[in-house]
C-alpha cells in the first residue's frame, strides 16, 4: 500500500466503520507526509455527509458562540488595533467570519457548499486561495478545515504566497498526537472518517515551517468542551458500540430519541473518567483538537 499523496510504503494501523455510511475503511499512517488517511479514499465525499451536518441544537449553539467569540478576540489580540484582512478556507455559514466582522476585520471566506455561498455581506465564495492576489493577507484561517480538504498539500504553498509579510496562518486541527486518539482508534469520535480525509502529526506543521520559513509560535491543546465530550463518546464508542448514537440523537432527536436518553444514562456511567482524562491531556498538551499559530518570515 502506498500513500497516495508521496507514494511511499504506509503502515497499516486499524479497521474503522463511518457510522453515517456503515461502510468500512482502513486507517494507514504515512510517516514521510506525517498524516494518518482511510483507504478506500472517496472520490466524492458529500455522500458521506449527513443531511443535517453540524445542525446543532440551541444549547450547543450558545457555547460556540462563546468558544468562537473568545478565539477571534484572542486572535485579534495578535493584531493591535491596524486595520487588518483575512481569509477563512472553509468557513461554514460564516459564523466565525462575522466575529471577526463585528471586531472591525475585512473578511472573506472560501467554501464548497453553494446554499452558504449566497452569503455576499462576509464575501463567500467558491475560489481557490490560489486565485487571490500574493501577499494580500494578514490572517489565513482554517477551523477544523483542513483535514476536509482533498487536494491540502497544493494549499501549503499559497499559505506562503498569499500571506503579508509577518502574517498569521492559523489551523485548528484533529490531532495524531492526542491521547484519545491513542486509546479511541478506530472509535475516536474526532477520527470522523471518511469526512476528514486525513488527520495529521505535529511532525506535518513542523515540516511544514521549516520548507517555507514559516515560525510556530503556539503549538497547543485546545476546545476542553469539545475534549471532554469527545472522551465520552470514544469511550461510549469503545465499550458500548454507540457509534456516535448519541451525538446523532442531538441533531436528530425525534428519530433517535432513545439513544439521546440512554446516553444521559452512560453519561453518569462515563463523566467521571471523560474529565479526568480532559485535564491529563491538557496538562500535557495531548488534547484531541490542535491549535497551530504560524507566522510568515
Amino acid at each position: 500500500m502506498q500513500c497516495f499523496s508521496c507514494k511511499n510504503k504506509v503502515l497499516f494501523i486499524f479497521n474503522t466503520r463511518d457510522y453515517v455510511s456503515g461502510e468500512y475503511f482502513k486507517i494507514y499512517r504515512c510517516k514521510v507526509c506525517h498524516i494518518d488517511f482511510p483507504d478506500p479514499r472517496p472520490s466524492l465525499v458529500d455522500k458521506f455527509y449527513p443531511k443535517r451536518y453540524r445542525e446543532y441544537p440551541y444549547f450547543i449553539k450558545i457555547i460556540f458562540n462563546i468558544f468562537y467569540y473568545n478565539i477571534a478576540k484572542n486572535i485579534n489580540s495578535y493584531f493591535g488595533y491596524k486595520k487588518k484582512n483575512l481569509i477563512e478556507i472553509g468557513c461554514g455559514n460564516g459564523f466565525i467570519l462575522n466575529k471577526f466582522k463585528n471586531l472591525g476585520w475585512e473578511v472573506c471566506g472560501t467554501e464548497r457548499n453553494v446554499e452558504v455561498r449566497k452569503n455576499n455581506l462576509l464575501n463567500i465564495s467558491n475560489k481557490n486561495l490560489s486565485s487571490f492576489k500574493d501577499n494580500s493577507f494578514d490572517l489565513i484561517f482554517l477551523n477544523n478545515s483542513f483535514e476536509h480538504i482533498y487536494s491540502f498539500n497544493e494549499l501549503l504553498l499559497d499559505f506562503k504566497r498569499k500571506l503579508k509579510k509577518n502574517g498569521y496562518l492559523i489551523l485548528n486541527v484533529p490531532s495524531i498526537n492526542s491521547f484519545q486518539y491513542r486509546i479511541g482508534r478506530g472509535f475516536w469520535f474526532h477520527l470522523d472518517v471518511p469526512r476528514h480525509l486525513q488527520i495529521f502529526d505535529d511532525k506535518f506543521f513542523l515540516k511544514f515551517s521549516k520548507k517555507y520559513n514559516f515560525e510556530i509560535s503556539i503549538n497547543q491543546s485546545i476546545g476542553i468542551f469539545w475534549e471532554f465530550y469527545g472522551w465520552f463518546q470514544t469511550l461510549n464508542n469503545k465499550f458500548f458500540n454507540n457509534q456516535n448514537l448519541f451525538f446523532q440523537s442531538l441533531t436528530n432527536f425525534k428519530k433517535l430519541k432513545r439513544y439521546f436518553f440512554l446516553g444521559i444514562a452512560q453519561f453518569l456511567i462515563l463523566s467521571i473518567p471523560s474529565f479526568l482524562l480532559t485535564i491529563y491531556c491538557f496538562l500535557f498538551n495531548k488534547g484531541s483538537i490542535k491549535n497551530f499559530v504560524l507566522i510568515k518570515n
